[in-house]
């Protein structure tokens, strides 16, 4: 693959592009010379680019007069005094009130109409339900093989008083969920109730769902393969759950949609569900014939004096494009017609047409078809031959004819411009690329314009393309750049001396389209082509056809090879005979060999020898799932002809994996086929699996060539049959839609929304209207508050707010958007304030039919960033619980929304290393001690203290392996937290991939990770050696840790692969490179323990930690203390008992028994201490 159009590397411009352009002038005059001999390398029409219309139709103005070929030239017509406005083209004669308009779908809308006819129909009844995700493994297997469970009943069940509604029971975790369901039934089910069914318990009209959150569980998992168990157990909590009606309606009434006021009273208008709506210009057909009438009187009013039939014919097929603004056509119509000679009158048409690319706009789509030349333009209809494509052995030949729309600010900084044209297949080149020599703008014929002329010709005839070829057109841009002393000089670049000026090549704007269409029918003829700004160093040679949206796109028009006939891509068959092979009858030195690239192989940085070895012995291999990325990434053909071979060897390869086939959808992987077979082996994977990776097959669809693609397919499939993932998915591509700066991207992610929207019933798209309006009013309320000035004025602002959106939610209940099965009914208005940082987020709990949920609400931070280092985080968490080590990580939820704003679950009862330090003062942060007492204080039974010890210990491991591995920065002692029960997490994440903070030019972060002698002093239980047996198990579980990620670093890296065009700062070539490093993969497992061990000691002797939190913390003290983490302390809570009791979670007490107690005399006070109390 060339590595420059690697989505992971960066573009170069001088190097291996350079070389591999091929510029010779000689040639490409020979190319034109020979262009006119050959009528088949003509154009013969001009298609546009198409958008996503919400009519599903495409107008297109067809002249439905004669057959036939045009001559190569128009005759001059004479003068006819019996129809003014005919038009000859050598055999006929056209009348322009002969034009009329055909209605046909275009080829977007082929492509939608085959999304729609493979993804499913309709939803299961089981789709309105939210499905609790499940792992391909148990969870507590290793640790736990029994569990408390407590099951309450829900409010499908009627109330009656004094009736049991709550069990407790002991069940192993390798129990099934319908097995516990039938027990539970059996208890609360009146026996006259199982009578009247036959005895027979009504497992199917009922199921168990996590308490608090319409979240069913499945009824053929097992307890311990619910993620949701182990977080309980982790947190020391039981297992509780509800039993309720699957079929019921999940809400005790109708929903409507939230109605959310202004702060002023009045009404705010309904949340678009894109945020991209442009306003279209023509809208039915009624304004395309309006149009069309209007522009044959104009004609009809041009003098034949200046305007010859020549004229008339090629403004006349103008009349075709129906999309464009009436008023510009009338207006630049008579001064073409004022142009005496003919050749500029047909230039000045062509460059009429580029007028498109000013007033397009996305919300119709229009097949748009120009023709251009009278010497080849057919206007017939019928039928036309059609061959294979392995019967043709013309050569592709590529023309770019001009570039419009140039920005001002480019031609003000460049004074030459160039197109080069390449052919790919994914991320490789097929053969050399093409350049020409840069040219000037020409600024005649209204608008100004770069005429290119460049002729791509190939050397490689159609029939050996791949099916998924692509053309690539990149544009650059030629200017002096000032060298020297004059360089800060503010000198006009006229003034300087040639000698200190110097050519600057850039590269400004790229493009790229399929040379085949989703039916697999060759593309022919020009087409306008819109072209994006390159931003940052990457090119997507892949992806969704570009869109026209803006009036001044950037629009280049290239031509492609017009057949007499129609070339198609035939299918391929292939599987009669298998052709595996016996890897043991190998020699032991190739056997060797071919295991060494597998394991260490990387399938864009394999040797040329490397490939040879696999694809010589690829059938010898298809007993190892590793290598059949590899062995694919090194076939020698990807034409019709190989492909009986590649598609043999899919079906003889051993099914991969889950984490194996996400690696098939990366751009290097391009075939259709080879994708289709990655989605059927990714359905494989458990659902936690998949919810969790959902982000990148969002992300995957940017790398689909069509619409109709077999990951879109699924997605749609997914969320047809689980709530849980069509929530996630409409956040995931809502958040592209108003983030991506690729207009195809967008609309492509845009488009599968809407088929969300339609696949789901009508309460889907009332909750997720509501979702929108309750961020509306909570950027609101956030925005207003952060106007508000002190502390105490935004106190009161944002409670006023929250207080006016409790009383909507109490009449309207809204799904929380972070968690969806989550219903809000209300919100806890005095738990909810404000967090004393920079962007001021706000601190908002939820209050739900049976418990709360709090959340965080921050604007003014991209949370993009944070949502990936979680996910990946807990990427690492399911790897170490497959390996059956459970380092007790704290996961919480973080979502993105629109632009810079976001939403991250709150972690209930914890506290910062800075607010437990600083208990004391500033110099808190130097005493090892304070960790250790705030933890004995927050658990005062010896059981519960020992818990705690052994969740500070394995989690502080987790996330130091964790916080290395990312490169995590800028930690200090306000975004490291403690739980009450011990367990360490950290938030936060602005600086990662090695992006350390500095402070004055000095590096803040200077150690591997964080790892201060108070936690080691925690660890070791007060003791000040640091070689015990505890502080061992600390560092066996840290490189054990480690090592494991090492032997799973693929699915980091696929992940992060996937991840590294979406735009998230900090994730591109650089941060894959940086985590392999980190990971030292070319170390032994020994190795590494050894260098990971030296790294906990740095990290545990360095005093910089430590320096780095008094600092922080001196600032920290100067604000406002009662704000941080949530306001005041809860006054209901006894100073030597944090814990608070209700009688909701732990019964009325009944009765206190006071065996003896203690006076403490003290000066001013008396403490009476009581040694034991029931």
């Amino acid at each position: 693959p060339w590595e420059e159009f690697d989505p992971l590397c960066a573009t170069r411009f001088t190097g291996s592009r350079e070389a591999s352009l091929i510029s010779n002038q000689n040639e490409n005059t020979r190319v034109q010379q020979s262009k006119g001999n050959d009528s088949s390398l003509f154009v013969s029409s001009l298609e546009l680019s198409q958008s996503i219309p919400s009519s599903r139709l495409a107008i297109d103005a067809i002249f439905n007069i004669g057959n036939g070929l045009a001559p190569c030239k128009p005759p001059r017509a004479q003068k006819s005094r019996r129809n003014e406005s005919a038009v000859s083209t050598g055999r006929h004669q056209i009348d322009f009130d002969e034009i009329q308009l055909q209605e046909k779908p275009s080829e977007v809308d082929r492509e939608i109409a085959s999304l729609l006819r493979r993804s499913p129909q309709h939803c299961d009844p089981i789709s309105r339900r939210f499905i609790s995700p499940v792992v391909d493994y148990l969870i507590t297997s290793f640790k736990v093989t029994s569990v408390k469970v407590i099951v309450e009943k829900d409010y499908s069940w009627p109330t009656i008083l004094s009736a049991d509604d709550r069990m407790t029971f002991t069940c192993e975790t390798t129990s099934t969920i319908q097995y516990i369901l039938a027990n539970v039934l059996n208890t609360f089910l009146d026996p006259s109730q199982i009578s009247m069914l036959q005895d027979r318990l009504p497992v199917d009209e009922y199921g168990l769902k996590i308490y608090g959150l319409d979240e069913f569980l499945l009824s053929s998992s097992q307890l311990g393969e619910n993620p949701f168990v182990g977080q309980a157990l982790a947190f020391g909590k039981d297992i509780r759950l509800e039993v309720g009606k699957i079929a019921s309606d999940n809400r005790s009434k109708r929903i409507h949609q939230l109605d959310i006021p202004s702060a002023d009273g009045s009404p705010r208008r309904s949340f678009q569900l894109s945020s991209k709506k442009p306003d279209s210009v023509v809208r039915t057909v009624t304004n395309v014939r309006e149009i069309l009438d209007a522009l044959k009187n104009s004609l009809r009013s041009c003098s034949d004096t200046h305007f010859d039939n020549s004229g008339k014919y090629y403004v006349g097929l103008v009349i075709r494009v129906f999309h464009l603004k009436l008023l510009i056509l009338i207006e630049i119509i008579p001064r073409i017609a004022a142009l005496k000679n003919k050749e500029r009158v047909s230039q000045s048409v062509k460059l009429l047409c580029t007028v498109l690319g000013r007033i397009m706009t996305t919300d119709l789509s229009t097949a748009l078809r120009l023709f251009l030349a009278a010497e080849t333009a057919t206007f017939s209809n019928s039928e036309r031959e059609q061959r294979e494509i392995l019967t043709v052995d013309e050569q592709l030949l590529v023309h770019v004819d001009s570039v419009h729309n140039i920005p001002r600010e480019w031609s003000q900084e460049f004074s030459l411009f160039s197109v080069a044209v390449h052919v790919m297949h994914g991320t490789a080149e097929i053969c050399r690329g093409f350049k020409e020599n840069p040219r000037p703008i020409i600024n005649d014929h209204f608008f100004p314009y770069c005429r290119t002329n460049t002729w791509a010709c190939f050397r490689i005839p159609f029939c050996v393309l791949p099916r998924e070829t692509r053309i690539f057109i990149l544009l650059y841009g030629t200017g002096n750049s000032v060298s020297g002393d004059y360089r800060n000089l503010q000198i006009h670049p006229s003034n300087v001396p040639s000698e200190a000026q110097t050519l600057l090549e850039k590269q400004l704007a790229c493009a790229s389209f399929p040379l085949f269409d989703h039916e697999g029918l060759l593309r022919q003829g020009s087409l306008l082509l819109p072209l994006s700004a390159i931003s940052g160093k990457v090119v997507h040679p892949w992806g969704p056809r570009p869109l026209f949206e803006m009036e001044d796109d950037l629009v280049v028009l290239v031509t492609l090879p017009q057949l007499h006939y129609d070339v198609i891509f035939p299918c391929v068959n292939y599987g009669e005979n298998s052709l595996k092979r016996d890897f043991n009858s190998l020699d032991s030195d190739t056997q060797q060999n071919l295991l060494d690239i597998v394991e260490s192989g990387v399938t864009h940085s394999l040797t040329e020898d490397e490939k040879e070895a696999l694809w010589e012995k690829r059938h010898y291999l298809t007993h190892i799932p590793d290598a059949l990325p590899l062995v694919l990434a090194s076939a020698v053909g990807w034409d019709w002809a190989s492909l009986t071979n590649i598609y043999q060897l899919l079906d003889d390869w051993m099914p991969l994996s889950s984490v194996q086939a996400i690696e098939l959808l990366l751009p290097h992987f391009p075939d259709l086929t080879i994708r289709s077979k990655a989605i059927s082996w990714l359905k494989n994977a458990s659902s936690d699996f998949l919810f969790n990776f959902l982000p990148e097959l969002v992300e995957a669809l940017r790398f689909e060539t069509f619409e109709d693609s077999s990951l879109a397919v699924y997605l749609l499939t997914l969320c047809a049959g689980d709530r849980r993932f069509a929530f996630e998915l409409f956040w995931q591509l809502q958040q592209r839609i108003d983030q991506c700066q690729e207009r195809s991207y967008s609309n492509r992610c845009s488009l599968l929304q809407q088929q969300i929207l339609r696949l789901l019933d009508e309460e889907f798209s009332i909750d997720i209207e509501n979702q929108h309006r309750l961020l509306q009013a909570l950027n609101v309320a956030s925005c207003e508050m952060k106007e508000a000035g002190d502390a105490s004025k935004m106190q009161l602002t944002l409670q006023r707010h929250l207080a006016l959106l409790d009383a909507r939610i109490l009449e309207n209940n809204v799904r929380l958007p972070l968690l969806p099965s989550f219903l809000c009914t209300g919100i806890s208005v005095s738990e909810c304030s404000y967090f004393n940082s920079l962007t001021k987020p706000i601190k908002v709990t939820f209050k739900g039919l049976k418990s709360s949920f709090s959340i965080l609400y921050k604007v003014g931070d991209d949370m993009r960033q944070d949502a990936l280092v979680l996910q990946l985080v807990k990427v690492m968490n399911d790897i170490w619980l497959s390996q059956e080590l459970d380092l007790r990580m704290v996961i919480f939820r973080c979502i993105s929304f629109g632009n810079k704003s976001g939403m991250v679950e709150l972690v209930p009862d914890c506290r910062t290393l800075c607010e437990i330090q600083s208990a004391v003062g500033a110099t808190g942060v130097f005493k090892d001690d304070l960790l250790k007492k705030w933890l004995e204080m927050h658990n005062p039974s010896e059981f519960q203290y020992k818990i705690a010890l052994e969740n500070f210990h394995l989690s502080c491991a987790g996330w130091c392996v964790a916080t290395y591995v990312l490169g995590i920065g800028d930690r200090h002692n306000d975004n490291i937290l403690v739980t009450r029960t011990g367990h360490v997490f950290h938030i936060d994440f602005g600086k990662y991939m090695g992006d350390w903070q500095t402070a004055v030019g000095f590096r803040r972060d200077r150690t591997p990770f964080i790892f201060t002698s108070d936690m080691a002093y925690v660890i070791n239980e007060g003791s000040p050696q640091s070689a015990t047996s505890r502080y061992q198990h600390f560092v066996d579980n840290c490189c054990k840790a480690f090592n494991l990620l090492r032997k799973k670093y693929s699915l980091l890296v696929n992940l992060m692969k996937m991840m590294s065009c979406s735009g998230i700062a900090g994730m591109n070539l650089e941060a894959v490179n940086f985590v392999q490093s980190n990971l030292l993969l070319n170390l032994t497992d020994t190795q590494a323990t050894v260098q990971f061990t030296r790294m906990i000691e740095e990290s545990l002797k360095s005093k910089f930690p430590r320096l780095n939190f008094l600092a922080h913390t001196l600032v920290q003290m100067r604000g406002t203390p009662s704000m941080l983490r949530g306001g005041y302390d809860d006054p209901n809570k006894l100073s030597f008992i944090q814990q608070l009791y209700t009688m909701k979670d732990d019964g009325r007490i009944t009765r206190v028994d006071v065996l003896a107690f203690e006076k403490w005399h003290i000066p001013e006070k008396v403490y009476v201490k009581f040694r034991n109390f029931m």
